[in-house]
């Protein structure tokens, strides 16, 4: 892999849902789906944030700036699992692997690839998280979902 990047990356994420197939023929990365990187402290000044409210909210403005639940996109934390969710994405191109930033508390950001662009959703708490974390799982090859419930 580093030959193919041009530098080396070190480190590990702290979980991972991996196929089972993948593990049993030695080769984990190449069946990643979903990706943890866990922080203590994820809460980050949001100065200069985009505003996250919804665009037909009486309250959206260009200015406004979420303070809550917010994880800003140049901290260190929000960095490395973007980092890791591409590296999960050269292993397991097919299976589109996802990562979920928590500290397992309030803060729960997931990021996912769409083509060529890193999407990230700040989830207001952890059973919108997993709701989405679900709906990414039983999406096909091209992103669309396979849910049938």
């Amino acid at each position: 892999m580093q030959a193919e990047l041009g530098f080396t990356v070190r480190g590990t994420t702290d979980a991972a849902l991996v196929l089972q197939q993948s593990i049993a023929v030695g080769a984990p990365a190449n069946g990643l789906r979903w990706l943890w990187e866990l922080k203590r402290q994820l809460h980050a000044p949001t100065e200069g944030m985009p505003a996250r409210t919804p665009p037909d909210s009486p309250s959206s403005s260009s200015s406004d700036v979420v303070q809550e639940n917010v994880v800003s996109l140049q901290s260190k934390a929000a960095c490395q699992a973007m980092a890791a969710l591409l590296l999960a994405n050269i292993h397991a191109p097919d299976f589109k692997p996802a990562i979920t930033l928590t500290d397992l508390k309030d803060s729960h950001s997931i990021f996912w690839l769409d083509g060529l662009s890193i999407m990230y959703y700040a989830a207001p708490d952890a059973a919108t998280a997993w709701a989405l974390a679900k709906a990414l799982l039983v999406r096909d090859p091209e992103g669309h979902s396979n849910n049938l419930s």
